[in-house]
C-alpha cells in the first residue's frame, strides 16, 4: 500500500461510529506525513474505546488540517473531534466542532449527512429538541446517502419523537431504521436501535422487553470494542428494567456484568456500587446460587487488585 494510501485510510473518521452510529466519515485524501501520523494516533486510541483520551491527539490532527487548509480533512478529523467530546461531555464544544467540520465537508464536496445526524444528536444532548428538528428537516436537502446512513437519520428521528414523548412517531421511525439496516452494518448502529426500541418499550410499561433490548445493546456496544463505561450503561439500565419487571435473578445478572466489565477496565471504585446491588437482589433470589458464588469472587477479586490509573 503506498505511503498516501495508507494516510488516507488512518485520516478516515471513526468517531461517528461513537456518536452517531452509523458510517464512518468518509476517508479524506491527504497526503501529509504529520497529518496521518497524527490521525493514526487519534484513531488508535478511539479503537481502544478510550475517546476521551483520544479528544487531545484529534485536537492536534485538526490544527494540521488547519494549517494545511485542508477542508476535507477538517471534515473528517472535526467530525470524529466533535464524536469524542460528545461521550465526554462536552456538549458546547462538540457544537462548535461539528459544526466546523460539516463547513469542511461542504466546502471539499463531501457527503455531510453523518456529520448532521452527529449535530443532531449533540442537539438532543443538549436538551435542545427543536434545533435537532432542524438538522433532521435539513437532511432531505442532503443528497441521497447510502442505506446505513438512511438508517441514522430514521433513529434521529426516532430520539427527537422519544424526547418529545410522540411515541406512535418514535416507534414509526424505529420500524423504518430496523427495516432499512442489516446484519453486517456497524455495531453501533444495531446498538443504537436497540437502545431506542428498549426506550420504546419502557415508555409503553414493557419492562421484561426494554430489558431484553438493552442486554442485546451491551453486546454489540461490546462487539465495537467500545469503552466499558458504555457496554455498562446498557447492562445498568436492564438491570433497572429486570428488576421492575420483578425479575430479580435476572437483575443481579445484568448488574454482576456491568461490575465485571468496569472491573475488566480497571475501573474498580465504579465496580463496586453494582457489585453491592447485584450481591442485594441475588440474596433475594433463590435461584441465583451460581451466580452469588461469581458475585463474591469478583468481591474478592476487587479488593486485592490495584486500580488502573
Amino acid at each position: 500500500m503506498s505511503a498516501a494510501r495508507t494516510i488516507t485510510r488512518l485520516v478516515a473518521a471513526a468517531g461517528l461510529l461513537l456518536a452517531a452510529g452509523c458510517r464512518t466519515a468518509q476517508p479524506t485524501v491527504a497526503t501529509d506525513a504529520d497529518l496521518g501520523r497524527l490521525a493514526s494516533a487519534a484513531r488508535k486510541v478511539f479503537d481502544m474505546g478510550e475517546p476521551a483520551r483520544a479528544v487531545p491527539l484529534y485536537r492536534d490532527a485538526l490544527a494540521r488540517a488547519r494549517a494545511l487548509d485542508d477542508a476535507s480533512a477538517i471534515g473528517a478529523v472535526g467530525a470524529s473531534l466533535a464524536a469524542c467530546l460528545l461521550d465526554a461531555g462536552a456538549k458546547d464544544e462538540a457544537l462548535t466542532a461539528i459544526r466546523e467540520a460539516r463547513d469542511g465537508l461542504r466546502r471539499a464536496g463531501r457527503p455531510e449527512t453523518d456529520a448532521a445526524i452527529l449535530e443532531g444528536r449533540i442537539a438532543l444532548a443538549r436538551g435542545r429538541t427543536d434545533d435537532a428538528r432542524a438538522v433532521a428537516a435539513s437532511l432531505a436537502a442532503l443528497p441521497a446517502p447510502p442505506r446505513p446512513s438512511r438508517a441514522a437519520a430514521a433513529l434521529l428521528s426516532a430520539e427527537i419523537a422519544l424526547a418529545a414523548k410522540e411515541f406512535h412517531v418514535a416507534r414509526a421511525a424505529l420500524d423504518t431504521a430496523a427495516r432499512l439496516a442489516g446484519p453486517g452494518d456497524p455495531a453501533t448502529l444495531l446498538a443504537w436501535i436497540a437502545e431506542t426500541r428498549a426506550r420504546l418499550h419502557l415508555a409503553a410499561d414493557l419492562p421484561a422487553a426494554a430489558a431484553d433490548a438493552f442486554e442485546e445493546a451491551a453486546g454489540f456496544r461490546g462487539r465495537a470494542s467500545q469503552k466499558a463505561g458504555r457496554v455498562a450503561a446498557d447492562l445498568l439500565a436492564a438491570a433497572d428494567a429486570r428488576e421492575k419487571a420483578g425479575d430479580k435473578a435476572g437483575g443481579a445478572d445484568c448488574l454482576y456484568r456491568a461490575a465485571r466489565a468496569l472491573a475488566g477496565a480497571g475501573r474498580r471504585e465504579a465496580a463496586r456500587q453494582p457489585l453491592e446491588r447485584a450481591a442485594a437482589l441475588a440474596g433475594g433470589a433463590p435461584e441465583a446460587a451460581g451466580l452469588r458464588e461469581l458475585i463474591a469472587a469478583l468481591a474478592a477479586e476487587l479488593d486485592t487488585t490495584t486500580p488502573k490509573p
